[in-house]
C-alpha cells in the first residue's frame, strides 16, 4: 500500500517537473525571435502600405485623336448630337459650335457648361497670343470663388497639331491651380484650339476636369474632341 502511493507520489511529482521543463532556453529564445520577426515584417508591411499611399499619382495625359492625314485634312461631315442641342455663335468667327443644354457662365470671353459639380465644357475665342494668359484669368474665378490670375499658378503640359473633321487644331492640355487664403483647387484644362484665318481669332473647345486621374482626363478629352468635331458653319445644319 505505502509502495503504491509512493509510486503515485513520484508520476504526479515527475508530471509536474516535465510541465515545467515543457520550454528549454533554447526553445523561449527561438519564440522570442519568431515574435519579433513576425512584428518586424508586420511593421514593414504597414510602413510600405503607407510609403505607396503617400506616392504622387502617376497621371497618363490622353492622345489627342488628330490626324495628320491628308483625307482628315480635306473632308469633313457634320452630324448633328442630341446631347448637344444648343447652338452656341461667336463674337468673331463666322462658325458655330454645338452645346449642351446646361446652366451657363460667362467669364470674359469664356463660356462655361457645368455638366456635373467638377466637370465643364469651356468655350473661349480671342487672339491666339494671348490665349494661355486669358485660359487661366477665365477659369480661375470658376474652379474657386475669388480666384484670378494672380493668385493661380498654371502651365502647357502637353501640345500637338493635327487634323480633325477637316479642320486644324492645335490639342492642348493645361494644369491649373487657385490658391484662396487656405483654400486650394487644381484641375485640367483639355481642350482644341482652332484658329479662323479669315477674321485672325481663335476659338478653344475645351473640357475643364477637376477630377485629376488618368480617367478623368480621358472623360474631358473624349468630350472634348467630340465638342471640336460639332464646329461647323451655319450652312453644313441646314
Amino acid at each position: 500500500m505505502g509502495d503504491g502511493r509512493s509510486n503515485i507520489q513520484f508520476l504526479v511529482k515527475g508530471f509536474f517537473m516535465e510541465k515545467k521543463r515543457f520550454f528549454t532556453g533554447t526553445q523561449i529564445a527561438g519564440i522570442i525571435i519568431f515574435i519579433l520577426v513576425g512584428l518586424t515584417c508586420t511593421i514593414g508591411l504597414i510602413m510600405a502600405q503607407i510609403a505607396k499611399a503617400s506616392m504622387p499619382i502617376q497621371i497618363v495625359i490622353p492622345a489627342s485623336g488628330l490626324s495628320d492625314s491628308i483625307f482628315d485634312a480635306q473632308n469633313s461631315v457634320y452630324e448633328a448630337d442630341a446631347d448637344f442641342p444648343v447652338e452656341h455663335q461667336f463674337e468673331h468667327l463666322s462658325d458655330v459650335v454645338d452645346v449642351p443644354n446646361r446652366q451657363t457662365a460667362m467669364m470674359g470671353n469664356g463660356t462655361f457648361w457645368r455638366i456635373t459639380d467638377g466637370f465643364y465644357v469651356y468655350i473661349s475665342e480671342g487672339k491666339r497670343s494671348s490665349f494661355a494668359d486669358a485660359v487661366f484669368s477665365e477659369t480661375a474665378p470658376i474652379l474657386l470663388t475669388g480666384a484670378d490670375k494672380k493668385s493661380t499658378d498654371g502651365q502647357l503640359v502637353k501640345s500637338e497639331k493635327g487634323y480633325l473633321n477637316g479642320r486644324e487644331f492645335d490639342y492642348v492640355v493645361f494644369d491649373i491651380i487657385c490658391n484662396v487664403g487656405e483654400k486650394t483647387t487644381e484641375a485640367y484644362i483639355v481642350g482644341y484650339l482652332y484658329e479662323d484665318s479669315e477674321s485672325g481669332y481663335s476659338t478653344l473647345i475645351a473640357c475643364v476636369t477637376e477630377d485629376i486621374s488618368t480617367n478623368g482626363l480621358l472623360n474631358a478629352q473624349i468630350i472634348a474632341q467630340k465638342e471640336a468635331t460639332l464646329l461647323h458653319t451655319p450652312q453644313e445644319k441646314k
